[in-house]
């Protein structure tokens, strides 16, 4: 038989990436077990450093895959080793498998923030430092911060090829260190170096952009580039050596003479000092000055990192009107690699424009990316060349890029597209009979990945790519499907504290650059990030942490309810189909035009008023914490909870409710609604779904929802017992669709429904429509959360003129697998349940093992 240990987590990271921030360590774990109904007894558990054992658990008599490190203290920036070994209810030992994770910097921090006398705008700085080992030492750990962007170099070879580092935050509220352990053969007796290069990235990227602010304001965190860094020699003796930045430090210009990252790079082999990071002393060098930055906290980045998933060849490559286009085949979020060999007779200028759409001659449509240039520069000296040149601290969002040579080379060149994106990857799986809804979940994959740089953004290719909380309310709903994103609500949920005033007043975007202060009251994903991340883990520190700021949001809207209605909106349902909107000139400012007059940058809905929509989801809020306050054993609030949940649940139904499942204008998007955050009666609500389903028919089909509202109404759709009408929206490819997109050739989901062509909301990278892919697992699934990380129900659903669908769902013990087939005229459902999970389905219990079962 089988039977090993899979999934091994440390703090919910894969051994890849875990790193802990102290003894408060959390192991879990799921496991391949051959035999049918098989569960965990015992395990053991034994943690080493250095090859010494720090801590044995003994074999533990326990059916749950998770137990707290009890051990002695954790070394300082090490990394760590810990076995596990289980044994079954049949008796059965499993073999042995191996996890690891690192430290932080576990002592104290003497690094000193520093910054360049040379810094010019949009120009890399490099910061060396030089120190002499008599002895090798036995391990060496590097923890640096260098805002915007850094890079570590170790006697020239890089420490990491982990991509635009640190993580994005607000500066002056936090800043997040890298830990890097650097291998010992990087190291040599006598004199070594250590050097850093930074670019501009979030620190320093102004422009054009930020005249759009509705309030002119300066953003906190923008400013002069900044480093602070320590490297940690550790000797067998148990001495140690610590390199901090100080003024001792020098720094220098070179070959990166421009980086910003919306516009794009610069390389410049004139300026280049092809060995600064082993030998900078013959180079132009000046001492560092001390910074004056100053931030509130020094922590250490534990999101999982940005790294290079997929290099792409061109799918085409042509001319047209004398341009060098290449076309790689999808929309996607990186940069692009640029090779080149042969002679240069003189000086030779290499320039790479991108975008995610063509004019219809072909040529790149660069108006889409506003002022975000987009353009990547590599500039060769004369002489024989062999160039691979990929830019560092940039970015962009393109399908299309487009190859300028400038001046007289005679040789090959050619381009090579890198995604990368924060890697949070599952082996998450959607297949079934109709190619649309196929290709419908692939574009929203894409969409997530390139929206996935240390921040969730809304796009990757104009100069915009924030942290909308808007578009994240259902968003973060639907990510936990597709991504185990559990790091990464834990920094979302921060970063948006972070921007909480003493009000309780969130921000619209986080870290805060666009958008009001408070947000929109829509913006419930502050709340729905913690219960997300509950839901993955059944652990609920996130919640405890930030349950004062959550419960402060709830009350700012509270301190605008005016009888019980929250009385301010901004966004509300945004960017439904065109004919659904009309335009906002001033935000709160509402001029309805006539249909006639409607126009593809209409934005508010026509459907659902704003404050509406921003009282259902107060009340929304209300739901989840009264959920919270019971599960930290705050009973008292809860309590409280239901009281002002009562008032605005009255108060929403008195001037919205008509009766019959009328809400307001029975339209989909209100229906829908109300019935996604239960503010009807319940005895209502299948009055309120007939008249949901009444509405998308009357409607023909035809989707008249928007950003919110949208994967609302597939989902309860679903959830009322209809369907196929979901069904029948998601197939469906006349516009406004999801198939109106593919069909018009897209990769990835588009910010509007219109197939447009300005420079307006016209994203053709956004994730938010994409939040409906939710309806294929709690919809077609049926899969819902009973006890969080341990216990789901599925209750699948085959929709008229389907033949099969199967799915996987990723969980932090193994993925649960779903295929639903309608074969010999008989319809199958086949459950693979993993190691340690229950399933219920039709008031059976599943344990372990692959089931198939015959459903009406």
């Amino acid at each position: 038989m089988e039977f090993y240990p899979i999934e091994l987590r440390t703090n919910y990271m894969k051994s890849e990436y875990a790193i802990v921030e102290d003894d408060n360590v959390l192991f879990s774990w799921g496991a391949v077990n051959s035999e049918e109904n098989a569960y965990q007894t015992a395990f053991r558990i034994v943690v080493s450093a250095f090859g010494e054992c720090i801590w044995d658990s003994g074999k533990v008599i326990s059916e749950n895959q998770s137990v707290r490190y009890e051990g002695i203290g954790l070394k300082s920036g090490a990394i760590h080793e810990w076995t596990i070994e289980l044994i079954d209810n049949f008796g059965n030992v499993s073999r042995k498998e191996k996890g690891f994770f690192k430290t932080i910097c576990l002592e104290e921090w003497k690094g000193e923030w520093i910054k360049s006398p040379l810094e010019r705008e949009y120009e890399a700085q490099y910061f060396v430092s030089d120190f002499v080992l008599d002895d090798m030492p036995e391990r060496a750990v590097l923890h640096y911060c260098g805002i915007g962007l850094s890079k570590a170099y170790v006697n020239g070879e890089a420490v990491s090829q982990n991509r635009l580092q640190p993580a994005f935050t607000n500066y002056a509220k936090e800043c997040e260190y890298v830990t890097d352990i650097v291998d010992t053969k990087q190291l040599r007796t006598g004199k070594n170096i250590i050097s850093i290069v930074i670019g501009g990235g979030w620190r320093k990227n102004y422009g054009h952009y930020l005249d759009n602010l509705s309030e002119k304001r300066k953003i906190e965190f923008m400013g002069d580039m900044a480093l602070n860094a320590q490297f940690v020699l550790y000797f067998k003796d148990g001495k140690k050596r610590i390199i901090a930045t100080d003024t001792s430090w020098k720094c220098m210009r070179g070959a990166i003479t421009y980086t910003h990252l919306f516009n794009g790079e610069t390389y410049d082999e004139y300026k280049e000092n092809t060995d600064w990071n082993t030998d900078y002393y013959k180079y132009d060098n000046q001492p560092v000055l001390k910074s004056d930055f100053h931030t509130l906290k020094l922590r250490p980045q534990l999101i999982e990192p940005i790294r290079i998933k997929r290099s792409i060849k061109p799918v085409a490559e042509y001319y047209v009107n004398g341009k060098h286009i290449f076309d790689f085949g999808e929309n996607i979020a990186g940069i692009v690699t640029l090779y080149a060999s042969g002679c240069c007779k003189d000086k030779v200028t290499f320039r790479v424009k991108h975008a995610e759409l063509t004019k219809e001659n072909g040529e790149l449509f660069h108006e889409p990316l506003r002022g975000a240039k987009a353009e990547d520069i590599y500039i060769a000296k004369p002489g024989e060349c062999k160039i691979c040149h990929t830019p560092e601290f940039t970015y962009h969002g393109f399908r299309y890029a487009q190859l300028e040579t400038e001046g007289n080379f005679c040789g090959k060149v050619n381009l090579e597209a890198v995604s990368f994106y924060t890697d949070i990857d599952t082996d998450n799986l959607f297949k079934c009979s109709d190619m649309t809804v196929n290709e419908f979940y692939n574009c929203v994959i894409r969409t997530e990945r390139a929206n996935l740089h240390s921040i969730a953004t809304d796009c990757p290719q104009r100069d915009e790519r924030m942290g909308w909380l808007n578009d994240a309310t259902v968003r973060f709903s639907a990510m936990k499907y597709n991504f185990l994103p559990i790091r990464l609500f834990e920094k979302i949920v921060r970063d948006i504290s972070n921007e909480q005033d003493e009000k309780g007043r969130i921000t619209c975007t986080a870290p805060f650059i666009y958008g009001e202060r408070p947000a929109d009251p829509v913006c419930s994903s502050f709340l729905i990030a913690a219960r997300e991340h509950y839901l993955i883990t059944g652990n609920t520190s996130l919640i405890k942490q930030y349950y004062k700021n959550f419960v402060a949001w709830n009350n700012y809207l509270k301190s605008r309810r005016s009888e019980g209605i929250v009385n301010y909106s901004y966004y509300g349902d945004w960017a439904g189909p065109a004919d659904c909107c009309y335009s906002v000139d001033t935000i709160g400012n509402s001029d309805t035009k006539k249909l006639e007059e409607y126009d593809t940058d209409a934005t508010n809905s026509i459907y659902v008023p704003g404050e509406l929509i921003s009282t259902a989801l107060h009340y929304f809020n209300y739901q989840i914490l009264i959920e919270f306050a019971y599960l930290i054993g705050n009973n008292e609030d809860a309590e409280g909870f239901i009281k002002e949940a009562y008032i605005v649940k009255n108060a929403f139904l008195k001037k919205w409710y008509h009766g019959n499942g009328i809400v307001h204008n029975g339209s989909q998007a209100c229906q829908a609604l109300a019935l996604y955050v239960k503010i009807l009666p319940e005895s209502e609500e299948e009055n309120a779904a007939k008249v949901m389903n009444e509405a998308v028919e009357k409607a023909g089909f035809r989707l008249q929802t928007a950003n919110i509202t949208t994967p609302m109404l597939m989902n309860m759709l679903c959830k009322y017992g209809y369907g196929n009408t979901a069904w029948k929206l998601l197939t469906r490819t006349d516009y406004p669709s999801w198939g109106y997109m593919i069909a018009h050739g897209a990769t990835t989901i588009w910010e509007r429904f219109e197939l447009k062509k300005n420079s307006g909301m016209n994203s053709h990278n956004h994730p938010m429509y994409g939040a409906a892919v939710s309806s294929l697992y709690e919809g077609l699934a049926g899969i819902r959360v009973i006890v969080p990380a341990e216990e789901y129900e599925i209750n699948p659903f085959v929709p008229d003129g389907i033949n099969y669908y199967e799915i996987k769902i990723p969980t932090i013990r193994g993925s649960i697998y779903i295929k639903a087939e309608y074969k010999y005229e008989r319809k199958t459902v086949c459950i693979s349940v993993p190691f340690g999970i229950k399933v219920r389905f039709n008031n059976m219990e599943l344990k372990t093992g692959f089931h198939c079962i015959d459903i009406e």
